[in-house]
């Protein structure tokens, strides 16, 4: 995995043509890989698998670009993880750790990413193990699916300049209620830059209290870049035994 900590002296500002080409190649890179890691995703494959399959991708798509150039690094800016049901994110195990066979109605979600000279691309996707178009998804398996998508769709259309972070918070909230679920306590998205996968700015999801009082409100701006976190659960919002659907934009 390459460095993300170090910013080098000739950083691009995210606005220039040049920083959006290298986040327009991460992102096509991500979500090729994000088909093949969706596909290796049947009844009675390994998690573990999964993620080592997804990794060596993105190593392999990353070294077609840096190749290119010889002062250009590109690599994984976040590891493959594939998290199933009642695990909310992030579960990518090394070797020698348990590992987790995937079975018939398992609720997979696989979140990944990819850097070009330091301008990351993340993406997530959730899907129900065993879905055809005659076996469709029902229940509260449906409903937090459709949560995460819409909430995620509400949150894309607020990012706009002159918007405010806490405005997409509200927007989450209201269409996760509509499906009875609600969006993961405190979980946090943030503001990408050169070299930077955890900026400034943030915006969280179903804030406690004492949340609401440690992050303050931000206001989007012209050429920010940000990666979008929706989790979703059927429960109470908290690290409990429930379903939970993500969706991650870009």
């Amino acid at each position: 995995m390459n460095s993300m900590s170090v910013k080098g002296e000739d950083v691009l500002g995210v606005g220039e043509v040049l920083a959006v080409t290298k986040y327009k190649t991460a992102g096509d890179i991500v979500n090729r890989v994000l088909k093949q890691v969706i596909d290796k995703c049947v009844v009675g494959a390994s998690v573990y698998e999964i993620c080592e399959f997804g990794d060596d991708l993105l190593i392999k798509e990353t070294s077609k670009v840096s190749k290119k150039e010889d002062d250009l690094i590109a690599g994984i800016a976040f590891p493959t993880s594939v998290s199933v049901n009642n695990c909310i994110c992030y579960f990518s195990p090394m070797p020698g750790e348990a590992d987790y066979m995937l079975k018939d109605e398992d609720m997979v979600k696989i979140d990944l990413g990819a850097h070009v000279d330091g301008f990351v691309a993340v993406v997530a996707h959730t899907i129900v193990l065993g879905v055809t178009s005659e076996a469709k998804v029902t229940g509260r398996r449906a409903d937090v699916v459709l949560a995460a998508h819409y909430a995620s769709q509400a949150a894309l259309h607020l990012l706009k300049p002159g918007n405010d972070t806490y405005a997409v918070t509200d927007a989450v909230q209201k269409v996760c209620e509509a499906y009875k679920c609600k969006p993961v306590e405190g979980m946090l998205s943030h503001q990408l830059d050169q070299f930077e996968f955890e900026g400034k700015k943030t915006i969280i999801q179903n804030p406690s209290d004492s949340q609401k009082k440690e992050h303050e409100k931000y206001e989007f701006a012209t050429h920010e870049v940000y990666a979008m976190n929706v989790l979703v659960s059927t429960g109470e919002g908290v690290v409990n035994l429930w379903l939970i659907s993500s969706l991650q934009c870009y």
